[in-house]
């Protein structure tokens, strides 16, 4: 049977079962209101929102596509209620109003998942960072105009892992995760490599 999520107040001394998320499977917090959390049923196609830091959860109005074995569910990094709703096999849907409403973004097929770093020069919005599918091509993306328009900033010659951490004080910069403990530093802008060998035992 499913066990469902469970939240702690006190550092894990305690842990309480959130309410309402029998078929949710991605939870995220606001990353501006500490109350608000949310979460993303995919199979029922729902937007589940949590204002009591996620004690329960309830449904909005909003009718997304039904029936995905999990789904990607992000908050763009310093702004309330904007989130990002995909799957790799019915695109990317973006809230501005907490998953009150969504609108679809009409070039991206797909989304794996997604992370926000620095705005560009100029912009006020975060840079977002996809992994997914654009014009059938799968591929790691960025967007700085909250996702009208996209860049590709890998290659076929280089497709990294999955995992990655966004460089939210410098513009452009994405640190994609790779297996044996290795990361390499991908400086969007000059398209210059670096390769910086981690020491598990360091950390």
């Amino acid at each position: 049977a499913q066990r469902g999520a469970a939240v702690t107040y006190d550092r894990g001394t305690t842990w309480t079962n959130c309410q309402g998320l029998a078929g949710a499977s991605r939870i995220v917090a606001d990353p501006v209101n500490p109350s608000r959390f949310y979460a993303f049923d995919g199979q029922a196609g729902k937007l589940m929102v949590s204002a009591n830091a996620a004690a329960t959860f309830e449904a909005t109005a909003a009718q997304l596509p039904t029936g995905q074995g999990g789904g990607a569910l992000a908050a763009t990094t310093g702004m309330e209620g904007d989130l990002w709703v995909g799957s790799r096999s019915t695109g990317l849907y973006h809230s501005t109003d907490g998953g009150v409403s969504f609108t679809k973004v009409a070039s991206v097929g797909g989304a794996d998942t997604m992370g926000f770093g620095k705005a560009a020069p100029g912009k006020n919005f975060p840079a977002v960072f996809l992994l997914g599918s654009i014009n059938n091509r799968h591929a790691r993306y960025r967007s700085d105009d909250a996702g009208q328009t996209w860049v590709r900033i890998d290659d076929d010659q280089h497709q990294y892992g999955s995992r990655r951490s966004d460089d939210r004080r410098r513009p452009a910069h994405l640190w994609p995760g790779l297996c044996h403990h290795r990361r390499t530093r991908r400086d969007l802008r000059r398209h210059q490599q670096r390769k910086i060998i981690c020491d598990p035992r360091k950390f």
